[in-house]
């Protein structure tokens, strides 16, 4: 059994370890868990996958109880809770099925699915979903399908489904897309993109969905959804990514790599920033907020430790502005390297997401270990 994380100070606050909820080795996904907490500073709960199916903390500032909704034979491949006051969260899973669902409600709530009777958007599962705004949100699929959803729409347009996919199936462009003249029914448009494995994709803050970071093997693509263009095309170093996170202000891209380190670029620009080393394995999650001037960058990594980075505000160089297609990584001789703020030792299992919400500290780990510091 892992031992308790340590409590630890950092900008002038102590953090102290408030709960630990844990799956039962029943309750284990088959692969990595998925977590995801609420966007709302009124709300306190969260979700997490489980084996067929997912968990949900109503409040995690008044309990360690975790409430389990089953689904026969669906592992979940992704979770993302909406920006509105609704609650809802988007859930998709690997038989394609994509369940809309207001997690603290459960039963007593809204609940839609959608592919619910057969797979109409792809014959591959959904990989990554993502809310680009209150209303609407993208599911990728595994073959590169991306398709829009608006949760104010009710019903399924077979027609247009199938009438987009056979307009893009020909088309060798890198990213091609399909809008809905009228809809009134899901999906509301479809991008087809030639792009390879996607892993990881965030919407940028303040962009209204239009602006997204997509995440394959070996590469960052900045895509503006709006013109269906690529705006820029980040190099890796000698290793791929395996995350990736927007600045609160979107003026900072972070990811993680299998080279162990962050790696962070200026979006005005697309300059390289730097690069943080301290993780001994894949960097598996990151996080980047903004506090008095300095940017905060929060990583944890398959060794177990969850390391906090500081990059003044000040000290970032804005320099030239990149131009071309791709954007190389910089030579060794011209990285600049940071330090850690603080290194904490969370658990002996691989951690694979940080997140943050009023203050409050979530660390995931992969036998599906949630740790808050308050």
């Amino acid at each position: 059994m892992n031992k308790r994380p340590a409590n630890f100070s950092f900008h002038d606050k102590q953090y102290k370890v408030e709960y630990s909820w844990s799956l039962t080795l029943n309750q284990r996904p088959l692969g990595r868990p998925y977590f995801s907490n609420s966007k709302q500073e009124n709300d306190q709960s969260f979700i997490i996958s489980k084996h067929f199916g997912f968990m949900v903390c109503e409040n995690y500032q008044a309990s360690n109880v975790l409430s389990e909704l089953q689904t026969e034979k669906m592992q979940v491949t992704s979770m993302d809770y909406c920006t509105s006051r609704e609650q809802l969260a988007a859930i998709t899973f690997s038989t394609g099925h994509i369940l809309l669902i207001n997690p603290t409600l459960r039963k007593r709530g809204k609940i839609v699915w959608l592919n619910s009777r057969k797979n109409i958007y792809s014959s591959k599962p959904p990989s990554v979903c993502r809310w680009v705004n209150e209303n609407q949100f993208i599911v990728f699929f595994g073959d590169n399908f991306v398709w829009k959803f608006d949760k104010t729409l009710t019903g399924e347009d077979e027609k247009f489904i199938q009438a987009a996919q056979n307009n893009t199936r020909e088309c060798q462009k890198t990213i091609v897309c399909i809008n809905h003249p009228a809809p009134e029914a899901n999906p509301i448009s479809l991008w087809k993109l030639q792009i390879g494995k996607v892993r990881d994709v965030q919407v940028a803050p303040g962009s209204r969905g239009n602006i997204i970071c997509v995440l394959s093997e070996f590469d960052i693509k900045i895509i503006d959804l709006a013109s269906s263009t690529v705006i820029i095309t980040l190099g890796a170093y000698f290793a791929g990514f395996q995350c990736v996170t927007w600045s609160e202000d979107a003026k900072l891209l972070v990811a993680g790599g299998e080279d162990d380190c962050i790696h962070v670029w200026h979006t005005t620009n697309w300059n390289h920033v730097c690069k943080g080393q301290a993780h001994s394995s894949w960097v598996a999650g990151v996080l980047c907020k903004y506090k008095q001037g300095v940017y905060i960058v929060s990583s944890v990594g398959q060794d177990g430790k969850l390391c906090f980075w500081e990059i003044p505000e000040d000290d970032i160089d804005e320099g030239v502005v990149a131009t071309g297609p791709l954007v190389e990584y910089p030579k060794k001789s011209m990285q600049k390297i940071i330090e850690t703020s603080i290194e904490v030792k969370v658990s002996e299992e691989p951690l694979i997401s940080v997140s943050l919400h009023n203050d409050c500290i979530f660390v995931c780990d992969v036998i599906g270990t949630v740790h808050m510091w308050v």
